[in-house]
């Protein structure tokens, strides 16, 4: 429908303040079908008047069709949204959830709108929202008894309420789990709500209120784990466990007890979309976390798929999310050997290779991690130097200015160390590689000046061989950089044992780190911290 003239707009926005008012939000909504018109609608002061024709005097099928305006209006509309909310409709909107059972169509105007506010991403609204007391109605509407559409849009706005960790105890505490399992089993895409992320204790907190409630949606979701490859209804059950597990660790076990392994594993079989092995994969992540149900997880037979999922052909976080779960299954009796036996070992040093890509630095630090982990038996260290990781580890010391990768590189390079090992690690030139990173978080900064003189004197002891038959090298902090250090020192040390040669190797490299960075104090002090 063309745009119409500001003449015949002014009339049209008039009429809603008017016993015409139905006639008009007949032709705003037809002009809504063209996305330009919306635009020049708010612009010409629309949206204060629908907002107005939300109240409890007026109309109902006034009030529905009001509703039903807004929800256009707001629909991938952020500046739109908030105009809507700041104009007042959140309150009257909720109100509309709660009219009575026989207005199925207000409830399905009224949650469209909501959603189509909430969905703007804007804080303020899904607070408006959830301090209107819109959960207790929205809960009510997940009902059997309301239409398929009207549960849908239910589901969508505890969901969005959901991904803030206030409302999840509140959402939970009315009653939403069992309707929301049930919807999944239906074939219902839309997101389940009280597995959203939370991070932090705070939003652990109120989950543990309320834990007996999530225990009872697990048998039901793990059935739906059984249904048919590659639904939505099969991803969306694939990710609730791990999400379970990572608001409470308690949950992790009646999820293992409910048969869930076997049927997570069966979901990244041959033939399996790249998304749903990236979504189990992650799950396994928390499952094999928690040391009461890891053995479960290996004697599933978890390893051998996940060690597959290094390989080349698959997508960097799914590689990245394998690794981290195999990381915590390798402490566990048979999980390294199966984890080596499988091919795992080139796998992983490929995951060191220098990548542009965005994922870079997380895969090459799962894949140090795991070499590390797997290098404290001396047979499997001297496959992983012969796989070729001894240079890749050096090349992330000096390369990768992330403290955790640097902090597994180092540490992976003194696992292999202990095996004696030494002459392929010396060769590659970590000696000086494991000073710089000791001496200061990057090539071009310098530690405090306190920190700086405690590593020197530390290196010192090395040198010199006065820390022959030492004690562990202490941390200086707690620090991500101080952490790096004290790894850094603690693979020279076990790298300097017994030998004169690679005394004199970190005196040298000690030397010339220093006078790199007096350099820079000197000349260029912009680079230098104070």
């Amino acid at each position: 429908m063309p745009p119409p003239s500001r003449r015949d707009l002014a009339n049209l926005l008039r009429k809603l303040d008017s016993n015409a008012s139905l006639q008009a939000l007949t032709t705003i909504l037809e002009l809504c079908c063209d996305e330009s018109n919306r635009a020049v609608l708010a612009a010409a002061g629309a949206i204060p008047p629908l907002v107005r024709l939300l109240g409890p005097e007026v109309p109902v099928d006034v009030q529905m069709n009001s509703a039903a305006v807004l929800s256009t209006l707001a629909d991938h509309n952020t500046a739109n949204a908030f105009s809507i909310a700041t104009a007042g409709a959140i309150a009257p909107l909720v109100r509309l959830l709660r009219s009575p059972g026989a207005f199925k169509s207000v409830h399905l105007n009224a949650s469209g709108a909501l959603v189509a506010l909430v969905e703007s991403d804007i804080a303020q609204i899904a607070a408006g929202i959830a301090a209107a007391g819109a959960i207790p109605p929205l809960v009510k509407l997940l009902g059997s008894d309301s239409p398929a559409m009207l549960q849908q849009n239910a589901a969508r706005l505890l969901g969005s309420l959901a991904q803030h960790a206030e409302y999840a105890a509140s959402i939970a505490g009315a009653g939403a789990v069992r309707p929301l399992v049930r919807l999944l089993g239906l074939g219902h895409s839309a997101k389940f709500p009280l597995v959203a992320s939370s991070d932090g204790d705070a939003g652990r907190a109120p989950w543990r209120r309320t834990q007996h409630c999530c225990c009872g949606a697990i048998p039901p979701l793990v059935q739906l784990l059984g249904r048919g490859s590659g639904s939505n209804v099969q991803r969306e059950a694939a990710t609730a466990p791990g999400k379970l597990v990572r608001i409470n660790e308690a949950h992790a076990v009646p999820i293992a007890d409910a048969g869930a392994v076997p049927l997570l594993l069966q979901l990244i079989g041959p033939g399996a979309d790249s998304i749903m092995k990236q979504i189990v994969a992650a799950t396994l992540i928390f499952l094999a976390n928690v040391p009461e149900v890891a053995p479960v997880v290996v004697a599933a037979g978890a390893v051998p798929p996940l060690v597959q999922l290094l390989g080349p052909g698959t997508n960097p976080v799914t590689q990245q999310n394998a690794a981290t779960a195999l990381v915590s299954l390798a402490a566990h009796a048979g999980a390294a050997q199966a984890i080596v036996a499988g091919g795992a070992i080139p796998h992983l040093v490929r995951l060191l290779a220098p990548d542009p890509g965005p994922h870079a630095f997380v895969k090459q630090n799962s894949g140090a991690a795991l070499l590390g982990v797997l290098a404290k038996r001396a047979a499997v260290a001297q496959k992983i130097v012969a796989a070729g990781a001894v240079p890749a580890l050096v090349k992330l010391l000096v390369a990768n200015l992330d403290a955790f990768v640097q902090q597994n590189a180092a540490m992976a390079l003194g696992r292999l160390a202990q095996d004696d090992d030494v002459a392929a690690i010396v060769a590659a030139d970590a000696i000086p590689a494991l000073v710089q990173l000791a001496l200061g978080p990057g090539a071009s900064a310098a530690p405090p000046e306190a920190a700086r003189q405690a590593t020197v004197a530390e290196l010192t002891r090395l040198f010199s061989g006065a820390a022959d038959g030492a004690g562990p090298v202490q941390p200086r902090a707690s620090t991500d950089d101080d952490t790096r250090v004290s790894t850094a020192l603690s693979t020279l040390r076990t790298l300097n044992r017994d030998s004169a040669e690679r005394r004199v190797l970190v005196a040298f490299a000690t030397a010339g780190v220093l006078a790199e960075m007096e350099w820079r104090r000197c000349y260029r002090p912009e680079d230098t911290q104070a």
